[in-house]
């Protein structure tokens, strides 16, 4: 899918009377620029984020105990005052 149209047709739903919900029912649908910013706080302070993807087929809790105990053994490396917080 390459324009805004193509993404607003994709089907999320088809409810058991047949009627169907498209992308474009329910979000605004536009595609941006090739390159963003993004920026995160945590309580109104500067922070890291960091956001996963589930790779297909892939099981969220065996992946979310991956991510926390590779972060929990990086931990002891932190700056003094660097905390992990989980959202």
């Amino acid at each position: 899918m390459k324009t805004a149209d193509e993404f607003r047709e994709i089907m999320l739903k088809v409810n058991p009377n047949g009627a169907q919900v498209r992308l474009k029912d329910v979000a605004d649908v536009a595609l941006g620029g090739q390159f963003t910013a993004i920026s995160s706080k945590y309580n109104g302070q500067p922070s890291a984020a960091l956001a996963l993807r589930l790779a297909t087929g892939a099981n969220v809790l065996e992946a979310v105990t991956a991510v926390r105990a590779t972060i929990a053994s990086l931990e002891p490396n932190f700056p003094p005052g660097v905390k992990v917080v989980y959202l």
